[in-house]
This record gives C-alpha cells, structure tokens and sequence, in this order.
C-alpha cells in the first residue's frame, strides 16, 4: 500500500547526544575537533560542554524520511539548514518534519524541518525536498479478472522494444507501435505471444496529433481499455554544430515528443479517470543521461524515424 501524505502533516524524532554519540561520528568523519570531545577544550573556547557536530542533526532528517515521511523507498532530493543555536553532549532534541507541499505528478514531498533541544530552544531550521515513489511489489494487475493494457510507441526496436518485452512479462497485454519498421513490430509481437503474452502492432506516426489520438482509440477498441502509456517514439538524433540549425530541424522533436503526449493523453485519459487508474511515462532522448559531444545538437532526417 502506497503512503499518503496531506499538507500539515508532520512526524518527529528525538535523539540523546551522548559522548559516545558525539565520539562515535567523529570517528566516523574524521572530524576529532577537541570542541566535541574535550570538555576543558571546549570550556576554553567558551562553551559549558563539549559541542555536538551540527551534521549530527541530519541523522534525525535521515531517519524520518527513511522511515516516517515519507518512509521506505523514499530518497532525499535536497536539502538546506540553518544552525541557531550550538547543540552540547547531554542535551536531547527533537526534530519536527512537516509536509510543506506535495507534488504528485512528480512524487516529489516538501518538508519544513525544525529541530528545538530540552528548553524548547530552537537549534536548527531548514528544508528538505524528497522523492516519493511506489513500491514495486504494487500488484500489476487491475481489480477483477481484465488484464492490463498498455501502449508502447516507438516499440519496434530499441528500448521501446525492451519496455513491452519486460511489461509483457508481468501479465500485461502490450500494444506495439511502430511508425515504418512493420516487420520489426511484427516480430516483436509475436515472440510477446509466442511466450505466452497478448499483444499486438500499431502503426502511427507520432509527430502528427491525429495520428496519436486515432492510435489511442484503435487501441483502446481493440483491448477494451487502456491502462498504461509509454511513449518512446523519437526522431534518430543525428550530430549538427547548432549555429547550422534551424527550426525545421528541431520541429519534428516538438511534434514527437511534446504534441504526440499531448494528443495521447487527450485520448487515453478519460478512461483511467473512469477506471481511477492509469500510468502516462513520457521518454526522451537518451543523451539526457550524459552530456553530448561538443558542438552537437539533435537533428532529423527525414527519411529515417525510429524507436528510442
């Protein structure tokens, strides 16, 4: 069952700072300052006891989005502190997170962060942004008997092909698009159903609105449903120095992969929102996950249009 949260919400944590605690992470960070673990150091420096590391702190951080809010699974994104007030050996503090916003298309929780010691002194504020996602032992089928349907575009080779190859193999009936490559999506289609899947190729080309939407509908006629869009279609990227480019090499990236979600969302949505499910995965260029060669910049030839 996925967690959820409502703004408001908050969670806390307490921690004791103990020598051993104190000397524990400096042994841990390599940080052996005498202010933390010599009183007479620390007196010296003017402070009644030895002064606990302020990182320290964001162990109580760690465990509550680990944990609490939003708990397993959960990642931190980012986060920022401020120190008010130093924390010393044998206070005890508590740290409040609270859900300042919530961001559900991108799974993305905000929390306001206050941490007051025994006095109710406030030592330390901040913020911390944090990735919620779903477990992936979520069941993967829909309530009743009906199976998942789902539309992959650009699944004729590449990792669209790998999508619905690994969709298929958690039960889910696969609709192959391809845009010129036939026989390939044929292929695909039936090693989906040679392995036991059910499954079916579509051709549309992508960078044309009607296109899209007629393809949702074809679909959603043939299965009865439409649960899941993965659109992966996408132009071949090919090396241009950008002060060659022009507007006509870029648009047909817009029409793909900005028009073509569009349209598919216009088409596939009212369903899911009857159903209360549904799954919209919009993929671009693999070249986000490095940087591109010098002087490049994504272009099209026109008489070529793959699958990611």
């Amino acid at each position: 069952m996925v967690r959820r949260f409502a703004v408001g919400e908050s969670r806390s944590a307490k921690l004791e700072v103990e020598s051993s605690t104190v000397e524990g992470f400096a042994d841990f960070s390599g940080d052996r300052n005498p202010i933390h673990l010599d009183p007479s150091a620390a007196k010296f420096y003017g402070y009644p006891r030895q002064v606990a590391h302020g990182v320290l702190l964001m162990g109580l951080l760690s465990r509550l989005v680990g944990m609490e809010i939003p708990g397993p699974g959960a990642v931190l994104m980012s986060h920022s502190a401020e120190w008010t007030a130093p924390v010393f050996v044998g206070d005890q503090v508590e740290m409040v997170a609270t859900v300042e916003a919530i961001s559900t298309g991108a799974g993305i929780i905000t929390l306001g962060i206050s941490v007051l010691n025994q006095d109710r002194q406030q030592v330390m504020r901040g913020d911390a942004k944090v990735k919620m996602v779903e477990p992936l032992t979520e069941p993967t089928q829909p309530r009743g008997d009906q199976e998942f349907v789902a539309l992959v575009t650009g699944a004729s080779r590449g990792i669209g092909a790998e999508i619905a190859r690994r969709l298929s193999q958690d039960g889910v009936a696969l609709a192959v698009n391809y845009r010129e490559s036939r026989e390939s999506a044929e292929q695909i289609v039936q090693e989906l159903q040679k392995a036991g899947g059910r499954s079916q190729a579509f051709s549309a080309d992508m960078a044309y609105g009607d296109a899209a939407s007629g393809l949702a509908k074809e679909v959603i006629d043939c299965f009865g449903r439409l649960d899941v869009v993965v659109h992966g279609a996408t132009p071949s990227i090919n090396p241009q120095k950008v002060e060659r480019l022009s507007y006509s090499d870029v648009e047909s990236f817009l029409k793909i992969y900005l028009g073509g979600a569009i349209s598919l969302m216009a088409s596939a949505s009212p369903g899911m929102m009857e159903r209360k499910f549904g799954r919209f995965i919009f993929l671009g260029t693999s070249y986000m996950f490095g940087v591109p060669p010098t002087a490049w910049a994504p272009t099209w030839r026109r008489r070529r249009l793959c699958g990611v």
